[in-house]
């Protein structure tokens, strides 16, 4: 009897399909070419029956809708209730004004956990980074996160996450920090392995050890 065929991911942005549990980085110098990328990973996982999660960098929940909107997301006549879910990208990271990754961790599982009781097909993430900028408690520990997300995605097999970067707002040393922690990589519309990645097991010891 053969094995039922394992399930992949569209990107909408790319031909390409991956298997569950890629985390990937999107950094980017062109807005056009952000908006376009992002609208189509959003359409794709609405049309896969995925619920999704978009943070954006915006000041008032008042202003998601028209942001989305913006990057010229087209929502799918039989959107189900709860299946798209957008935030305030430091609202949602910093809920108290503090950054701490475990408790940003137990929503993501959360919010996992919900789509499978829904009974959604899976369950995808991205958001901007531009808040993180602003000064907040605990921030120092952003890296830290992003390299537990690589552990986490294992037992939580989220379809996709991606972070997305403004590299007109990223410092060189932060730059080299987002290459060392995401597997993969959105370059020109592809998805690449990257070859600056580093493990967990590798990368936390020695930033532990630099803290």
């Amino acid at each position: 009897m053969c094995d039922a065929p394992k399930r992949h991911v569209a990107f909408g942005f790319t031909e390409q399909q991956l298997p569950p549990g890629g985390h990937l980085c999107y950094i980017y110098t062109d807005e056009e070419e952000h908006c376009r990328t992002m609208a189509r990973f959003v359409e794709s996982g609405l049309m896969a029956g995925e619920k999704v999660a978009y943070l954006a960098d915006v000041s008032s929940g008042d202003e998601l809708e028209p942001y989305i909107s913006g990057l010229g997301v087209n929502l799918p006549e039989q959107l189900r209730p709860g299946q798209l879910i957008l935030n305030e990208a430091e609202k949602a990271y910093c809920p108290d004004g503090t950054f701490l990754p475990e408790r940003v961790i137990d929503n993501w599982s959360s919010i996992y956990r919900q789509s499978v009781e829904e009974g959604f097909a899976g369950a995808r993430v991205t958001g901007e980074t531009g808040w993180t900028c602003n000064p907040h408690p605990g921030l120092e520990r952003w890296f830290e996160y992003e390299s537990m997300l690589n552990l986490v995605i294992k037992e939580v097999p989220f379809s996709s996450i991606i972070c997305q970067y403004d590299a007109n707002r990223l410092g060189g040393a932060s730059l080299y920090e987002v290459l060392k922690v995401h597997p993969l990589m959105i370059v020109r519309g592809q998805i690449l392995h990257n070859p600056y990645y580093e493990a967990p097991e590798q990368y936390l010891p020695k930033l532990r050890g630099r803290v």
